[in-house]
């Protein structure tokens, strides 16, 4: 995904933030029209915060990868 297409993804996701909730579907299904990988996209974003889970505000460092959590670094490294 191209850097426009991301920034694109992301001010339509605030936009939509800023209608009512149950507007906010048919606000992006208006502006996206018929791109439907666009529209898509931001519905997931949408979904996402819906379920409580504002991640585009979240550090990526304050999200653990799930590799770490189940695993040591020792684990992780390569002996030759």
């Amino acid at each position: 995904m191209t850097p426009e297409r991301w920034q694109r993804i992301e001010q339509l996701y605030h936009e939509a933030l800023q209608h009512k909730a149950g507007e906010r579907l048919a606000f992006v299904r208006e502006i996206c029209a018929d791109d439907v990988r666009l529209r898509h996209e931001v519905e997931s974003l949408l979904e996402a915060h819906d379920r409580g889970g504002n991640f585009l505000n979240t550090a990526a460092g304050d999200v653990p990868a799930p590799a770490l959590q189940t695993h040591t670094i020792q684990n992780l490294c390569v002996h030759h």
